[in-house]
């Protein structure tokens, strides 16, 4: 049997040498030849090329966000030297800092969700919220430290890696939120009845709570894991055209029965006109609204949700709130350095 250390290093090697090997070969070198023919590594890489470009895609991210991490330790290091800590210590020192959060904070948001909690004590439910609120404070005071470290430090990146994000041209119409002329625009491709949709939905608030002067985020619908997410999608709509999207949005996030009736009662909690409500949810334009999204998604080769382009950079899946907010400095910092220039 195989040696398992060995198998390791071999897939290590692969991983970490093969693009390496690859890059430093030249385009004009012959690999094959037929009949007298002679076809070189540009001309097989030609042929392969939509295969290739998400793997030297993922590759320059790889390697962005590797350089990125290397220089985050090292100056955790030299400030756990000063301090005279280990960078363990120094971590829990950044974390544990005092975070308050207003009674009203905490109200506020019990009663904008309090159908979420169900049958839950009220105390129980409120003491969850405060919880979650000082976790995601505490949370962004670290991030804050940190980039303060990051700015005291004399870094320099080489500009081959300032922006190695692939990014696609993104049809920007759509229900709105946050500051219209921000510099950062995230398009968000979701489906209301989809898990991981929400739990993004989670980490969308934070970043729109966060960056909300810096950021607008753009709703597309994209309804693949039922009907009844397709008519939520076209409830969603119809709120839209009574200035009610985000509001409605929040509660199709809160719930997970899409029947036609439960629509209803929420549109008369958000004090909507039942009537145009009602007429609103089957017909043809509504639909053909929705439909167009769907349509967009398609062509952009989107397959599952949530999506999100962030500046045009693609976003796949439900990922951390802290990994999200990563990608909004890192374009924060992009735009600005674009502004210097």
């Amino acid at each position: 049997m195989p040696n398992k250390n060995n198998i390791s290093l071999f897939v290590f090697f692969i991983c970490c040498f093969f693009p390496i090997f690859l890059n430093a070969q030249s385009e004009n070198e012959v690999v094959a030849e037929i009949n007298g023919k002679k076809i070189t590594l540009k001309e097989i890489d030609e042929s392969i090329a939509s295969q290739l470009e998400p793997l030297n895609t993922q590759i320059k991210i790889l390697r962005k966000t590797a350089i990125n991490n290397y220089i985050l330790r090292l100056v955790l290091e030299t400030e756990a030297k000063k301090r005279g800590v280990s960078v363990e210590d120094l971590r829990k020192i950044l974390t544990e800092v005092r975070v308050e959060v207003p009674q009203s904070e905490v109200e506020k948001e019990y009663l904008e969700n309090i159908q979420a909690f169900g049958q839950m004590n009220a105390d129980e439910a409120k003491e969850r919220i405060r919880l979650a609120f000082e976790s995601n404070l505490r949370i962004r005071k670290y991030l804050e430290q940190l980039e303060k470290l990051k700015s005291s430090a004399k870094i320099t990146i080489s500009s081959q890696f300032e922006d190695q994000i692939n990014r696609t041209k993104i049809d920007t119409q759509g229900p709105t939120f946050g500051n219209v002329n921000a510099k950062v625009t995230i398009v968000e491709f979701s489906d209301f009845g989809c898990a991981f949709c929400r739990q993004s939905f989670t980490t969308m608030r934070q970043i729109m709570e966060k960056y909300q002067s810096q950021v607008k985020l753009v709703y597309k619908h994209l309804p693949i894991t039922s009907q009844n997410g397709m008519t939520a999608a076209r409830a969603s709509v119809c709120a839209d055209k009574q200035g009610k999207f985000w509001d409605y949005y929040d509660l199709l996030f809160s719930i997970d029965n899409f029947l036609s009736e439960t629509l209803i009662s929420h549109a008369k909690t958000l004090q909507l006109s039942i009537n145009d409500f009602q007429n609103c949810l089957p017909s043809s334009e509504t639909n053909q609204i929705v439909l167009k999204d769907i349509e967009e998604a398609k062509k952009l080769n989107i397959t599952g949700t949530p999506t999100f382009y962030v500046n045009g950079r693609k976003i796949e899946g439900a990922i951390k709130f802290e990994d999200f907010a990563k990608i909004i400095e890192d374009e924060i910092a992009l735009s600005k350095k674009m502004i210097s220039k």
